[in-house]
């Protein structure tokens, strides 16, 4: 649980350090960037002699993005990132930035200019130091060769998180002068603002784009709504290890009553009796938090390197980190054992003793009601009063978790019920099951386990999600786009819809815009489609009747679910968009498309004259009796003559996913050591539930029950606890579903919602089966063996 603890306290600084070293990649220690549109270098040069006390150096770089020939044979191609500049000069400049993997020898002679890739990359494509490769560059609209003379680690410079980048010496591209992006690092960091001032009006380009070149305020922000939401998982997981822990302590202390009595009888007052539990429990919360923070540590090193090799130290482990760990791992030991200490060392020995079965209290079935008023209202006010997630998250849990202890003893008694028809094995373990002292515990366990992992995992999914790549929102086996703002893809759609082999062809255009708002600018892309079938393939969810509606309807646009509940619209609604040269528009809403990708912000119109957008591409789909890469080659060979590129659908799709997908792996396998713990927590619980029980099962046996028997009504035990625990976590995890899209909107992101997800009764049903076959297989456990291995 520790480890846990430590892994969570970790994500903190991950997450800045993730944002910065990929915003000050290309920059460095650079404080301002010129962006935005080409511009002259000889004047970015006049400007840093004229400001040479105030200006240490300027970096300059054209960035274009290029094709790699990366297969002659398949006549395959790859996305790629150009930067262009004097290498020797960066290299002199920026050597901490480049981590050297391979290199060319003193006497090698080469005769193209020179490229520097990294070594997965290169490795990846097939390609060695001193090798001689074929890229496109759009600046001159044709194919150039170049030699490989340096391969790095994919880390600093080449630690990419858009797209695979290499970097070109500037002679590839001649003395042409234009430039696309600089960064100026000064003397004097305090006179930014008057630098840019001067470069301004120095420049007089207004397209151009001066200022910070680490935006630390979008990151911040970024970093804060990441951490927001990493502290409502932290919460809900907290709650379970505490809910776990209690459990743990009632049974490890309840060995302890004889010595507790023997005590009071040798004068010890309760408060000693207390006192001696909890340095008990202190004790075990400081070996285990020890134990968990090592293991933490060094799982997490393990991990990180691993999935995370682009950024080898973005995670960093601090000294106040192992201490934070340390303290929380020995405070929730000690909280939680507090009430088990409390309630045990008050017990009688008359109490101690008794085995009967505990029925729920009457009095209980007023309490039900009230709170279950309560957490409709607290799920009420979190829908609508989002700055209090977090307080509002802990109330919520506090009341569920009360609600779980006081409605587990009815709903088990019920589930009871249903058992004791026929007679038989079925009848005498709805009795066992009852008697148990821990069974209320065990099905309580299960049914907060499932509610509480639902939560965090479906809390760190929106994070995970949100890292998904932009380009998954569509469907395709191929994509084509133009090499030369002069194709006519339109045209180019016709050609590879006749062509054999070809299922389906749609054309699309798009471009980005900005909207303000009183709280922030809303950036959206829209799209243009040709009709309604093309609708399908970059769409979900839209119904027949709403393509329809699409095609006729005059003004006619399928929104996202992001931008429907963004604008506050639903279906029949207009809504009102800004879109630069176009002017401010007006649409009536038709269709909302429920995919859900890394950005979510989209608009999908007819295509018409009126919008002429300059991103364009091809999706192409490939009939089922035909090969793809022998309709690649057609494709090929059909539009060699078109200025156009044919790309598999994946590398273009995942072409942006260089660097991130260790994140997401990362997440991933924090939603899984969260289900390790709630795991452990429950086979532990019953582990001690067989031990408590031990002589009347001995009991069983010597009335004649053999092992068959025994296993069917370990069988039928473990199914009335699993159900009484899958209604439980089921019923919250419904209700929790609610709150999902509250806790996306702390990362700006609004998911899609379903009153009742297909995902939820699929963990339910697979937690249960889980269990019934643990608790069958744990029945098997000796009672010595038991006894040892009670954690």
């Amino acid at each position: 649980m520790t480890a846990l603890f430590f892994v969570t306290l970790c994500l903190s600084d991950l997450f800045y350090n993730l944002q910065y070293q990929s915003a000050s990649r290309l920059c460095g220690n650079a404080e301002l960037s010129i962006t935005g549109d080409v511009f002259s270098q000889s004047m970015l040069e006049e400007f840093s002699e004229k400001y040479s006390e105030e200006i240490e150096y300027v970096d300059t770089f054209t960035e274009l993005t290029g094709l790699l020939k990366n297969d002659e044979e398949e006549g395959t191609e790859q996305v790629i990132l150009l930067e262009i500049t004097d290498l020797a000069v960066f290299a002199d400049r920026h050597a901490d930035r480049l981590r050297y993997y391979d290199g060319i020898s003193s006497d090698f002679r080469y005769s193209y200019p020179e490229v520097w890739m990294a070594k997965d990359f290169a490795r990846q494509n097939a390609v060695s130091v001193g090798d001689t490769i074929e890229i496109y560059l759009s600046l001159y609209g044709k194919y150039q060769y170049f030699t490989v003379t340096y391969l790095f680690e994919e880390e600093g410079i080449f630690a990419n998180t858009s797209v695979n980048n290499v970097l070109i010496d500037v002679s590839a591209i001649g003395d042409r002068g234009l430039i696309n992006t600089a960064f100026i690092k000064l003397s004097e960091p305090s006179n930014k603002e008057e630098i840019v001032s001067a470069l301004q009006s120095h420049l007089n380009n207004p397209e151009l784009l001066i200022g910070d070149a680490v935006d630390y305020e979008k990151i911040n922000r970024v970093v804060s709504d990441n951490n927001h939401l990493v502290s409502v998982v932290f919460i809900f997981v907290l709650a379970l290890v505490v809910f776990i822990l209690i459990t743990s302590y009632l049974l490890v202390f309840q060995k302890r009553t004889k010595e507790l009595f023997l005590f009071k009888a040798m004068g010890a007052s309760i408060a000693q009796n207390i006192l001696l539990l909890l340095f008990e429990g202190s004790v075990y919360g400081f070996i285990g938090a020890v134990l968990g923070t090592v293991l933490g540590r060094f799982g997490l090193s393990i991990v990180s390197s691993t999935v995370l090799h682009n950024y080898t130290d973005a995670v960093v482990y601090s000294i106040p980190m192992y201490i934070e760990s340390l303290l929380l791992g020995i405070g929730i030991s000690c909280v939680s054992c507090f009430y088990p200490s409390v309630k045990l060392s008050f017990q009688t020995q008359s109490r101690a003793r008794k085995t009967e079965v505990h029925l729920p209290k009457k009095r209980d079935i007023v309490i039900l009601p009230l709170l279950a008023v309560l957490l409709i209202g607290l799920i009420i006010l979190m829908r609508y009063f989002e700055n209090e997630t977090l307080l509002l998250s802990i109330l919520f849990l506090l009341a569920v978790s009360v609600f779980i202890y006081k409605v587990t003893p009815y709903l088990l008694q019920a589930v009871s019920f249903l058992f004791s028809y026929p007679k038989g094995i079925t009848f005498l373990s709805s009795v066992s099951v009852k008697r148990s002292k821990i069974g209320s515990k065990l099905a309580a366990m299960l049914g907060a386990v499932i509610a509480f992992s639902y939560i965090a995992i479906g809390i760190v999914s929106i994070v995970a999600n949100a890292v998904i790549p932009y380009q998954n929102h569509f469907r395709g086996d191929f994509v084509v786009q133009s090499i030369s703002e002069f194709s006519d893809l339109a045209q180019v759609n016709q050609r590879i819809a006749s062509t054999y082999g070809v299922k389906s062809s749609y054309y699309y255009t798009y471009q980005e815009f900005e909207t303000s708002t009183p709280d922030k600018e809303i950036s959206y892309y829209v799209f243009t489609v040709e009709n309604k079938e093309s609708l399908d393939n970059v769409t979900q969810g839209v119904t027949e009747e709403q393509k329809m509606n699409f095609a006729n309807v005059d003004n006619a646009a399928v929104v996202s679910y992001d931008m429907a509940n963004r604008f506050g619209k639903k279906i029949g609604d207009t809504i009102t968009l800004s879109m630069g040269d176009y002017g401010v528009r007006e649409f009536v809403i038709v269709g909302i498309d429920t995919t859900v990708t890394q950005t979510d912000r989209v608009v999908f119109l007819f295509a018409s004259d009126t919008y002429r957008f300059e991103e364009k591409f091809i999706f192409v789909n490939t009939d089922k009796n035909v090969s793809n890469y022998d309709l690649y080659k057609d494709l090929r060979s059909s539009l060699a003559d078109e200025s156009c590129y044919v790309l598999y659908f994946n590398d273009w799709a995942n072409g942006t996913t260089v660097g991130l997908n260790g994140i997401t792996t990362l997440l991933r396998l924090l939603q899984i050591l969260i289900g390790i713990v709630s795991l452990i927590g429950i086979f532990n619980l019953t582990l001690s539930s067989f031990y408590e029980r031990s002589r009347e099962l001995d009991t069983f046996f010597a009335s004649g029950m053999d092992g068959t028997k025994k296993r069917r009504l370990h069988f039928s035990e473990g199914l009335i606890l699993a159900g009484s625990g899958g209604i439980l976590g089921l019923l919250f995890g419904f209700a929790a579903n609610f709150l999902l899209p509250v806790f996306g909107k702390i990362i700006d992101r609004y998911s899609d919602f379903s009153y009742f997800p297909t995902s939820l009764p699929v963990v339910t049903v697979s937690v249960m089966v889980v269990y019934v076959l643990a608790y069958v297989i744990l029945s098997t456990f000796p009672k010595k063996k038991i006894e040892r291995n009670i954690l």
